[in-house]
């Protein structure tokens, strides 16, 4: 049987299935999801496609091809060809690739649909290309054009784009936009990044993020995609299984449909749009000099507007903490949707997350470590990107673990097992090598471990104090490793913690040596990370007395300044010993703190305090500490309590923009934008670089627990526990449980950051964009 009759019989069948559930699944679109047989287009070496609006052919649309911009983030991208959807029940349309005796540099005629992609050695000769379709009859009745209908869809490389079927409609321009936010410009409605290695990787990681949310051939959402690979260090076959939010990608969808799917802009589908999806804070953005006052109600397009729901999740409704506009634009959509499944009720935000799971086992090289009976990304916390976008993880899990895995969730290293035991930090040095440590004392001594992605084996195990547990880790940029460490018989008013070093340990064949301690804290130094001067900060997340002390940087003993001090701005004593730091609150409040999450921006110190009580306490808020020249003069501000959903706060970071997230551990309580309560729903708080709120802020009426962009059980399944930002801007949720197996992502909805951050901080790039 030729391939041509096996596609009609198939399209036969789906067309009498649908037929019978029609009223459930809007099957028009299964019907002809890429249709080879019917579009006359669809050789070999064309690129060829549909244009629809909620599962309606659009005729008539402009369809453009474009090569990303490469001088910036949203720089504008240069047109390669134009054509024009066809009236042919499919809104068919097509792009033919050439290669002429000439290779070009550019575009052959962009008013054409003939293209050829660029030859050559030059920086962007195979560009990331990408599709916008404008206007058309969005109808399916060849009458009633409408200038607001506008799709988008990221294609990749140039050289890998001669053969594609892309379906492009609301679905496939929200994966696109989710995935590509930062890089999106609304006002001249282009793709684009700066032309650096790491910027250029980031928007190619984005692109590829695509397919795990969206099939842009069918142009429907993915249920879930199963990523199997033998990671480094295993020997042994792993899955990871992605599970995007399909009912938010489709209710996001649905929407936008509704403003398409009119015979002209003005409709009030499209009023209603364009009024409650409101434009972001360009400050909290990859563009923080966009001004968006060229959008207006007679000239904006759907493309435009979910730009808006994704770089302003809450639709305005952040700072103020009402849902007035998200309720508007849920209500807005049809009760007949063109793709199912979605929400029956409101969400708290816009924001798209992908679940990534595991039930593999991995089993261990030698080297490696000892096979151990955790599951691949079981128990991971204290995420780390590396300079690839790659994350990685260590797992508190007893039999401990360590896990990488690729921006789309492929496995790629799997190692250390009962080697280490259960580990409690993580860091990636300047020259790529993992650090971690293990809490579980072996062979007379506790150990950090340095892991080499390159060969997936244990390069060298390092003894540690047998006195104290080493507890969080972190690198600068010259080769220095800088632990922490608690007593076994920690009791805060008596004992004290400390800060340790191994001098030149992050090198290519460094020799183990014996830690240094460079400074003595309080018993819980749970988090630690240098800044662009070379001081490390120790945040101490132990709740006691004396409060208010919890904060502290170090210089270390090779510093430029030859000196080793705490900074001076009070003090406290153990026993014959005062020691002086800075404070983690305001001085006159006499509450007790848990400063849990520490991140350093490029000019502030930021925490997040998760105990406290008193309504006139600064418990579960953001602290932001501004260092001063010299030591105890630090300025220090901080946010109302729980501020974007900042709740038990279970580590924090910042993005490109020095925006920051938060794990906020406590299940929500309440929806504020349908009034109702909720259970059993955690969510990720978000402010900006100078406290404003981005993610929702609790309302009083549902007590603390009702901010931040709360996500359910099959996103987020336990309370979240540490978080970083990639350099796409994705961020990328550890759980809080030794048992949970799965990870979150919130899709492209930080801004762009540079990593490693050990590397970040040798370049004076922390917080900042690539």
């Amino acid at each position: 049987m030729s391939r041509i009759s096996i596609v009609l019989r198939s399209l036969a069948s789906i067309a009498v299935l649908c037929f019978l559930t029609s009223f459930l699944i809007g099957c028009e679109q299964a019907l002809y999801p890429t249709a080879p047989v019917v579009n006359s287009f669809s050789t070999a070496g064309t690129m060829s496609g549909h244009v629809h609006g909620g599962n309606q052919p659009i005729s008539s649309s402009t369809v453009q091809l474009y090569a990303a911009g490469t001088t910036g983030y949203g720089s504008a991208g240069t047109l390669y060809a134009t054509t024009t959807s066809l009236a042919d029940g499919y809104g068919s349309f097509s792009f033919i690739q050439t290669t002429p005796a000439t290779p070009p540099t550019g575009p052959i005629s962009p008013t054409t649909n003939t293209y050829a992609c660029p030859t050559g050695s030059t920086t962007n000769s195979n560009p990331q290309m990408y599709l916008i379709a404008k206007g058309g009859n969005t109808q399916g009745t060849g009458s009633g054009a409408n200038s607001a209908a506008a799709f988008a869809v990221a294609l990749g490389p140039c050289s890998g784009i001669g053969s594609l079927f892309v379906d492009i409609n609301e679905v496939t321009s929200v994966g696109t936009m989710a995935a590509l936010q930062q890089y999106f410009n609304p006002v001249n409605e282009s793709f684009g990044y700066p032309n650096t290695t790491q910027a250029t990787l980031g928007f190619g990681n984005g692109v590829n993020t695509i397919a795990n949310l969206v099939n842009i051939a069918t142009g429907a959402a993915v249920t879930s995609t199963t990523h199997p690979a033998t990671p480094l260090g295993a020997s042994n076959s792993v899955t990871v299984t992605a599970t995007p939010e399909v009912n938010m990608i489709n209710l996001v969808a649905n929407i936008l449909a509704v403003c398409v799917n009119t015979t002209s802009n003005t409709s009030s589908g499209c009023a209603t749009l364009f009024a409650d999806a409101v434009p972001p804070t360009a400050a909290f953005t990859s563009q923080p000099t966009q001004t968006f006052t060229s959008i207006t109600a007679s000239t904006e397009d759907t493309l435009q507007a979910l730009y808006f729901m994704m770089t302003d999740p809450t639709s305005g409704g952040a700072p103020t903490g009402s849902g007035t506009n998200m309720l508007a634009l849920f209500n807005s959509a049809s009760t007949q949707p063109p793709f199912l499944p979605v929400y029956a009720t409101a969400p708290t935000d816009w924001t798209i997350a992908i679940n990534y799971t595991s039930t593999s086992t991995c089993t261990l090289k030698t080297g490696a470590g000892t096979t151990s009976t955790n599951k691949f990304l079981n128990g991971v916390n204290n995420p780390n990107v590396d300079a690839n976008g790659d994350i990685w993880w260590a797992t508190t899990a007893s039999a401990g673990g360590l896990y990488q895995i690729s921006p789309t969730g492929v496995p790629l290293s799997c190692g250390l097992g009962t080697v280490a035991g259960a580990t409690s930090g993580l860091t990636i040095d300047s020259a790529g090598y993992i650090w971690t440590t293990s809490s579980t004392l072996a062979s007379s001594n506790y150990h950090a471990y340095k892991w080499n992605p390159s060969t997936g084996l244990l390069d060298t195990t390092w003894p540690l104090s047998t006195t104290n547990i080493p507890e969080a880790v972190t690198a600068d940029g010259s080769g220095d490793i800088f632990y922490t460490a608690t007593p076994s018989n920690a009791t805060f008013s008596t004992t004290t913690g400390s800060v340790n070093e191994l001098e030149g340990a992050g090198v290519a064949g460094a020799s183990v040596i014996t830690p240094t301690q460079i400074a003595v804290v309080y018993s819980s130094p749970l988090f630690t990370q240098v800044d662009s001067s070379g001081r490390v900060w120790t945040a101490i997340t132990q709740v006691g007395t004396p409060t208010s002390q919890a904060l502290f940087d170090t210089y270390p003993s090779n510093n430029t300044s030859g000196t080793t001090y705490l900074a001076a701005a009070s003090s406290f004593t153990v026993g014959a010993t005062t020691y002086t730091g800075y404070e983690s609150a305001n001085v006159e409040d006499t509450y007790t703190y848990s400063p849990y999450g520490l991140a350093v921006s490029a000019t502030t110190i930021d925490t997040g305090n998760g105990a406290g009580s008193g309504s006139s306490g600064y418990s579960y808020d953001w602290e932001f500490f501004t260092p001063g020249l010299t030591p105890g003069t630090a300025t220090t501000t901080h946010t109302g309590r729980s501020v974007g959903g900042l709740v038990s706060p279970r580590a924090i970071a910042v993005d490109g923009a020095g925006n920051v997230f938060g794990a906020s551990n406590t299940a929500a309580t309440g929806n504020y934008v349908t009034g109702a309560t909720s259970s059993g729903l955690f969510c990720v708080a978000a402010v900006s670089s100078t406290g404003v709120a981005i993610a929702a802020t609790s309302t009083p009426s549902y007590g603390d627990n009702s901010g931040g962009f709360q996500k359910p059980a099959t996103m987020l399944p336990v309370g979240p526990r540490g978080v970083a930002v990639d350099p796409t801007g994705n961020v990328w949720i550890g759980q809080n449980s030794s048992t949970a197996t799965s990870v979150m992502e919130l899709v492209g909805l930080g801004v762009p950051l540079v990593t490693p951050l050990s590397t970040a901080a040798g370049n004076g790039a922390l917080g900042t964009m690539p």
